[in-house]
């Protein structure tokens, strides 16, 4: 909630806020550069990371910090650089939030003030009957029988062989090679 709202000083600013509705306001916004998915990959980057993890700094001794960063305009090569560390630690702390800042997790109805009013708006589980198999609920939800022949409706059919998934990794429905020790 505003402060405003919570002094009850809101009639104090209900002659600006009703001039300020009065004007016309028009927006503009240069179009995005790429669709959503791109800007929201973009924009994950600045959110939900922090400014430097462990494994991508490989070294620092007394002259400076070395480290691993993406050069982008260079195919996204990996790309040792060095900084002092007065300077390394001056763009460290440009991303450090300001006071009372918090990084953005969830806002507007996901965030965590919210959870009591959303509670009851949230789908109820499907109930399960006692004894119902996983499908016994696909047919009874569905209306589909997957195991049902599709030709004369009668029959049942059953599996005679399972394929491996096209991209699985090696050796998963193989037996793993023995290492023998000498």
């Amino acid at each position: 909630m505003l402060p405003v709202k919570q002094d009850n000083q809101l009639t104090h600013y209900q002659s600006l806020l009703d001039e300020l509705w009065k004007k016309p306001w028009v927006v503009y916004c240069e179009p995005p550069l790429g669709n959503a998915r791109q800007i929201v990959k973009y924009l994950g980057l600045y959110t939900h990371w922090v400014a430097i993890s462990n494994h991508r700094i490989e070294n620092i001794d007394g002259s400076g910090v070395s480290f691993f960063y993406k050069d982008y305009k260079d195919n996204s090569k990996k790309k040792l650089t060095k900084l002092s560390g007065v300077e390394f630690l001056r763009r460290f702390c440009l991303h450090i939030l300001p006071y009372r800042f918090v990084k953005m997790r969830y806002y507007g109805l996901l965030s965590s003030k919210q959870k009591d009013v959303l509670k009851p708006l949230q789908p109820k589980k499907p109930e399960t009957k006692a004894g119902e198999n996983t499908q016994q609920r696909i047919v009874r939800l569905t209306g589909f029988n997957r195991f049902e022949c599709p030709f004369c409706k009668a029959g049942v059919m059953h599996t005679v062989e399972l394929l491996p998934r096209i991209r699985s990794p090696d050796k998963v429905l193989y037996n793993k090679p023995v290492r023998l020790a000498i």
